[in-house]
């Protein structure tokens, strides 16, 4: 595929800028200042000292705050570049410092060596974030298949300025990489602002707003007038100025900085916000919700505690410092916009952002809650490899518990409302094997689904025995859907359903060759099909709705009815099996209750044996031939029953087992009363013409010979 220009220039940035960012990530982490703990604001007297750091040098040596700086080494201090320049003086010829501090109309003069200061805290996790976001807009670069057109460009541009924001700052070495590292920070974070505003003018819908570029370019203006007096200042006034005023002009350029910084950016919230709520599609509405939150994360603290605070010339509070951790979601806001990702898998990600930043912190705090108490702060090499050891087997050891109890809190914090039908839908795997009721099992478990989930509808189709491309309604919650009993799978959908473990149709997501399937239930709402696989086989499938809020499936969503589903077309399986076995044994016991009725009512005496001799049964003509009752006979052997004598007059050693009939034998009842009858005796056979026992037919013919014998003597 033909590559453009653009994709060439965004490789040849990221590779330009990723190097040099590594090199300034190295110098800044190796770079060491002299630093005395105190920070000092200019005052109209003097430096003032704002706060002063426990255990620091100036601590340590009584300087409080609200003390004034006059001189250091009897040089005069008059505003922060001599102070820094004294700092460096001091630091190179290994002198002690000597302050001159006045308090309260009294002079003081603290005396004490430096310290050596290596990069903040915060510095580190900008460092982190921006490398962050340089992977950020690699992985969006590499998954990404479409064309490079205006909004990607916009959105390389966009996350290019961010990571240079975060990464790049000088060391104060002062020399030509310094000086690089110095212009590509004030360029990012002037660039960012109007590139984020215009990314949001052509996104999701171009505006009519860009369609004229004068306006278009006045949105710029601010930041060219920004960039173009800090060259000024740097290549005109440098050399012309003195200390005080270039520091006095560089904070208000600083402020400028800020203060365009939070304009453009609460500018491009209220303008997503204003689309939100104006756009009638449901999926960008969603869509733009979330980027209105992301973005609202990451900006609004971060300008009412940090920059407000700057632009009033007082120190960020720890609130202000805190929301410099809010910035994670500008980039992973971004992404999300870009790649279009859906709603709900973007839900999942904040709350596994969530999780995971909850998760670092409090091991964090707990890794710098035992360094604080030890003594393993120190220059020593082994107690430094032993805090690391110590940080790792802290952090493999807490985290993936700690994430999965910080998972559960948020779940209940948040989805507080779903959250127990979401753990009964996770049992469903040990509650389902245990009902055999293929009724109250799909009741069971449409009801739980659909609850667990929110769901607008939900159906259970299973296909029929006879026609496994036919698939009946079994049950369904939510809106009816009566009119669609059955449904006629094509070959196309069953072998869609077949290859995939679920199936989403989401409004413009569709591909053509999946746009064709479906089509009946999607008139119907249904969007989302769970199939129902046992060895190969499709045996139904569940077809879900949207959510009650409109919302669409999480990733989250389908991954649990994904682990759902082998328990549930198991369960389904076993309950329909059972449920046809109930059938067929209902059948069974009404042949044998229709087969008992028939013995019952014939005239002649009847009993069944099996194939050990044992009486399976014994009609009401026999009870009173024999005078014995059913209960009496039934599961005893027939020897038993009717004795050793009549037994083998039945079943002479020399007859076969095939059907035989005896005439006129002489039988012995149970009261000692001899009777005459005709015995016919037959096997019973199964399918496979198999004996599995003997039916037996007696005749009473007492009577009959005694008329005959009377007949005779007559």
């Amino acid at each position: 595929m033909k590559r453009s220009s653009g994709f060439y220039f965004f490789l040849l940035s990221v590779t330009l800028l990723t190097v040099l960012g590594f090199i300034n990530i190295s110098r800044k982490l190796a770079w060491k200042e002299p630093y005395d703990g105190v920070i000092w604001a200019e005052g109209p007297n003097g430096l003032i000292a704002e706060k002063v750091s426990e255990n620091s040098p100036a601590y340590l040596s009584g300087i409080k705050p609200g003390d004034i700086l006059f001189s250091i080494n009897s040089t005069p201090i008059r505003n922060r570049i001599e102070y820094v320049k004294m700092l460096w003086v001091l630091d190179r010829l290994e002198q002690k410092a000597l302050y001159q501090i006045g308090r309260e109309g009294t002079i003081l003069a603290p005396s004490f060596y430096l310290e050596k200061k290596g990069v903040s805290s915060s510095y580190v996790y900008l460092m982190l974030l921006g490398l962050t976001t340089l992977a950020i807009s690699l992985i969006v670069f590499i998954n990404s298949r479409r064309k490079f057109s205006s909004p990607y460009l916009f959105f390389y541009l966009v996350l290019l300025s961010l990571y240079s924001f975060y990464v790049f700052s000088p060391t104060g070495q002062m020399d030509l990489l310094d000086q690089i590292f110095f212009w590509l920070d004030k360029i990012a974070i002037i660039a960012f602002p109007p590139l984020l505003l215009n990314f949001f003018f052509i996104f999701p819908q171009k505006k009519e707003i860009i369609a004229h570029p004068g306006v278009l370019a006045l949105f710029y203006l601010p930041g060219s007038i920004l960039l173009l007096a800090n060259i000024c200042l740097v290549a005109i006034f440098q050399s012309k100025l003195g200390d005080a005023q270039i520091l006095n002009y560089q904070r208000i350029l600083d402020k400028g900085e800020l203060f365009h910084l939070a304009a453009y950016s609460l500018m491009a919230l209220f303008m997503i916000i204003y689309d939100a709520i104006s756009n009638r599609n449901l999926y960008i509405k969603n869509q733009l919700k979330w980027i209105a939150g992301g973005l609202g994360l990451g900006a609004l603290p971060f300008s009412i505690f940090y920059i407000l605070p700057f632009l009033r010339n007082a120190l960020p509070s720890s609130a202000g410092q805190l929301s410099v951790l809010f910035q994670i979601f500008v980039p992973v806001t971004l992404a999300y916009s870009i790649s279009r990702y859906r709603l709900m898998d973007f839900e999942v990600l904040v709350k596994k952002g969530v999780t995971l930043i909850i998760s670092f912190t409090l091991i964090a705090l707990v890794y710098f809650l035992v360094s604080s108490q030890t003594e393993l702060f120190s220059e020593n090499r082994l107690n430094a490899i032993l805090l690391g050891l110590l940080a790792i087997i802290l952090g493999a050891t807490l985290f993936t518990p700690l994430s999965e109890m910080v998972q559960t809190l948020v779940d209940r914090v948040i989805y507080r409302r779903s959250y127990e039908y979401r753990r009964t839908l996770l049992l469903i795997s040990s509650q389902l094997n245990r009902e055999r009721d293929l009724n109250r099992l799909v009741s069971y478990l449409v009801e739980t689904i659909s609850k667990a989930l929110s769901l607008k509808s939900l159906g259970l189709f299973l296909a029929r025995e006879e026609r496994p491309d036919e698939f009946y309604l079994l049950r369904a919650a939510g809106e009816p859907y009566l009119a669609l009993p059955v449904v006629q799978l094509s070959p196309a959908e069953s072998q869609e359903l077949q290859k995939t473990e679920f199936l989403s149709f989401l409004p413009g997501t569709e591909t053509p060759a999946l746009a064709g399937i479906f089509t009946s239930l999607k008139d119907k709402g249904f969007n989302n099909f769970l199939p129902l696989k046992l060895e190969n086989r499709i045996i139904g499938f569940l077809a879900l709705g949207d959510k009650i809020d409109g919302s669409f499936l999480s990733g989250e969503d389908r991954e649990l009815l994904r682990t759902i589903s082998p328990s549930v077309t198991l369960a389904l399986e076993n309950a329909y099996l059972y449920n046809q076995e109930i059938i067929r044994s209902q059948e069974l016991q009404r042949l044998k209750d229709y087969s008992d009725n028939i013995i019952e009512s014939l005239t002649v005496g009847v009993a069944v044996i099996d194939e050990s001799g044992l009486v399976t049964g014994w009609n009401r003509v026999l009870e009173q031939q024999f005078g014995l009752s059913r209960s009496q006979a039934l599961n005893r052997h027939l020897t038993e029953v009717i004795g050793l004598e009549n037994f083998q007059a039945i079943f002479p050693p020399e007859t076969q087992a095939e059907y035989q009939l005896l005439s006129e034998i002489t039988l012995t009842t149970a009261s000692g009363q001899k009777k005459i009858f005709d015995v016919a005796r037959t096997p019973l056979l199964d399918n496979h013409f198999r004996a599995y026992g003997t039916i037996i037919v007696f005749e009473d013919i007492t009577e009959k010979i005694g008329l005959q014998q009377q007949m005779v003597t007559s």
